[in-house]
């Protein structure tokens, strides 16, 4: 959907996903390394066991589909002057110095933007910094343990008697990078309006806010100390030891969970080991913050004796085949393994010179209805693979950047505006939860029209969280839950009874005739049961945009699964990778797929904008 965007990557490990991002989507991504490489190439593992820069693992996974060429920037004005010949072709330069390191190498945006042709639509510049362009921090250095520490992530994870902790990969980089991404597709997107580009500048730091999952907010709204909870959720544990590992399960209330809860109770019945008493327990109705502290460990030991007696995949799979919220805490193994990735064709095998042995990697991070987002996933490149190649180009014929000339769509206008670069775009939203509306909240604030369907039957469950049975029935208590709030800023509310066929036919109404995009985020099969599936729709709209998030994808024997955030994370290896030798497996606070996934999503929604 890129395919005519070229991109010059300069970064490091803090921005390499965005690039490799924009490169999925299509993009020509030509990764400008200095003399010697990346620093990444000299960190192993090495594929093979070798120790040759170009079968660096922690390298090839984060720059997989770039072509590479190697420029002294900093030293060798031959190699500046060939990098500025690159620009009459390019459209986006990414990069992670320290501020200032570009001007003083006569890059700086304004140096760069003097070297354009005439005719250039317009060069965007992306940058990645511990702590943005400016402010008394911009200077400093700071890695990943600093950063998840100033953003405050590494307070809330772990156990309450121990340090605190972060996940042994660098979460702060993907944040950053997938964030990145969104930026600069806001920025190629708002080029017509703008008649030129812009410095999209993203600080690491202030991406980690995210991750608290409004735990800053709320806390402005009513002090109070936060401390870290360890295995426990609130008042109740979410993580489990099973029989050779563990497991994430929240023993949670709401409607959202009672039906999981009662599957949950059913199984361990026909096993022998659910007492009477938890038989006849209303699920319905149950809430943490209603029992009492020796009635809760009550029950989380009937739940913690029978997890003791199965392993983790046959957890798991009994959770599938009973639609219950339970997710194993993966290891790398257990993910490879899974069928519903390999059903989807998760993994690419790509074949590296020199090396006896195929590589697996993650190929793309979404589907479109189109085909592959991108027709030539390329394997990640040796150093200066293409440098001769690019070299010839850019010194001799260069190629030239230009908008799309492609017929646009009528319905999609780049409009200019004060409310934002996407005012006037309409978007009907259907869903719950975080990282659905986080997702559709990039578009809201620039300035897109986005209208949440929701139900007074069937409330969004973070409108009911922390709800007590006592005062869940005060008046008006749906309208002034923290999070709800704090996640949907922005956005407009139109409450319609999906239960009732004059519901689902008003939803498809507005969506044939006013929305631009779809945007859900339930488990596949609940749209499907509406009949407002993409195929369906698309007959009448062929014009439309629908992206939806979910757990595991529209496709695959398990893509049904019901799943939180804290399933997501535990699936997708971050408990595993996140906790003491000793303990349980945490995963970061405030369930990362929450915090990460949206942005993923909102840099697929801008790049089929752009494309349509």
């Amino acid at each position: 959907m890129l395919a005519h965007y070229r991109i010059l990557d300069l970064t490091d490990s803090k921005g390499h996903l965005t690039g490799r991002m924009l490169a999925d989507l299509g993009a020509d991504v030509i990764q400008v390394e200095p003399r010697g490489g990346d620093p990444l190439r000299s960190r192993g593992p090495f594929l093979g066991g070798s120790t040759n820069v170009d079968l660096s693992l922690p390298f090839i996974a984060a720059n997989s589909g770039k072509r590479s060429i190697e420029l002294d920037l900093a030293g060798s004005k031959a190699d500046r002057d060939t990098f500025r010949a690159a620009l009459a072709g390019v459209d986006v330069i990414l990069e992670a110095f320290a501020p200032g390191t570009l001007d003083g190498w006569g890059l700086g945006y304004g140096d760069l933007l003097e070297s354009l042709p005439a005719g250039h639509p317009g060069l965007v510049l992306g940058s990645v910094t511990p702590y943005g362009q400016q402010g008394p921090y911009a200077q400093f250095e700071a890695g990943d343990l600093e950063l998840v520490g100033m953003g405050g992530n590494a307070f809330l994870t772990g156990d309450p008697e121990r340090p605190p902790l972060r996940c042994s990969q660098p979460t702060a980089w993907h944040h950053a990078g997938a964030e990145a991404a969104v930026g600069v597709l806001l920025a190629l997107w708002s080029r017509p309006m703008l008649a030129g580009g812009q410095h999209v500048d993203v600080s690491i730091r202030e991406c980690q806010l995210a991750t608290l999952m409004t735990a800053a907010g709320q806390y402005a709204h009513a002090p109070a100390f936060r401390g870290r909870t360890g295995y426990r959720t609130g008042r109740t544990r979410e993580i489990w030891r099973c029989a050779d590992g563990w497991i994430s399960y929240g023993l949670r209330g709401g409607p959202a969970r009672a039906g999981s809860l009662s599957a949950s109770v059913e199984w361990m019945d026909e096993c022998g080991l659910a007492p009477d008493w938890l038989k006849a327990t209303d699920w319905a109705s149950f809430s943490p913050l209603d029992e009492d502290s020796s009635a809760l460990a009550k029950i989380e030991d009937v739940f913690a004796r029978f997890f003791l007696t199965r392993s983790m995949r046959e957890l798991y799979e009994g959770s599938l085949a009973r639609r219950i919220l339970l997710a194993p805490c993966n290891d790398a193994r257990e993910i490879l393994e899974q069928e519903q990735l390999r059903s989807r064709d998760f993994f690419r095998s790509d074949a590296y010179p020199g090396a006896c042995e195929a590589l697996e990697r993650p190929a793309f991070f979404a589907r479109s209805s189109l085909g592959p987002l991108s027709t030539d996933a390329k394997r990640a490149a040796a150093l200066d693979e293409h440098g001769a190649l690019l070299r010839s180009e850019w010194l001799s014929s260069p190629r030239l950047a230009e908008e799309s000339s492609a017929t646009p769509n009528s319905r999609l206008r780049v409009v200019a505006g004060e409310g934002g670069c996407l005012e006037g775009l309409r978007v009907l939203e259907l869903g719950s939860g975080a990282a659905g509306p986080v997702a559709t909240r990039y578009l809201a604030e620039q300035g897109a029209t986005v209208v949440r369907i929701e139900s007074r039957q069937r409330p969004d469950f973070l409108r009911l969280l922390h709800l007590t049975q006592s005062n869940r029935e005060e008046p008006d208590i749906l309208e002034y839950a923290p999070m709800f709030a704090l996640l949907n800023p922005d956005k407009q509310s139109l409450a319609i009874d999906m239960k009732k066929p004059e519901g689902v036919a008003l939803v498809r109404r507005l969506i044939v005739e006013w929305a631009d995009v779809v945007a859900e985020n339930f488990a596949p099969g609940v749209m499907e049961r509406w009949g407002l599936t993409y195929p369906g729709l698309s007959q009448e709209r062929p014009d439309l945009i629908m992206v939806s998030g979910s757990l595991f994808g529209q496709t695959g024997p398990q893509r049904t699964y019901p799943g939180f955030g804290g399933q997501g994370a535990a699936i997708a290896g971050f408990n595993q990778l996140t906790g003491w030798p000793d303990a349980e497996a945490l995963g970061p606070y405030g369930t990362i797929t929450d915090s990460l996934s949206p942005r993923f999503v909102a840099a697929a929604t801008v790049c089929a904008l752009i494309h349509a």
